[in-house]
């Protein structure tokens, strides 16, 4: 449960993006600052500047989140999760 709750977090706080002004213009550096603020905010720990990938498109600008969470289940059994989120930002 915890790591979708997170994960939810982390596509809200992509999504959020979409918001800022004229964020398809701003450099890859200023969004993942962005990205990373919220993602603080929202006290996300799974997710590393090293997990978020900013490609520059012929529409904008697409944010990327690809990450795993590995939480121990008991003894020596734990739940992997792999979540790989995108969320494209177009000029408006």
């Amino acid at each position: 449960g915890p790591m979708y709750l997170e994960n939810f977090s982390v596509v809200t706080s992509m999504e959020s993006l979409k918001k800022e002004p004229e964020i398809a213009s701003r450099t890859g550096e200023e969004i993942l600052q962005l990205l990373m603020k919220r993602l603080d905010i929202n006290d996300v720990d799974n997710v590393k500047a090293k997990d978020i990938s900013i490609t520059r498109t012929s529409t904008g600008v697409e944010v990327g989140a690809k990450y795993e969470v590995r939480k121990d289940l008991f003894g020596n059994i734990a739940v992997v999760g792999k979540f790989d989120e995108r969320v494209q930002l177009n000029e408006r």
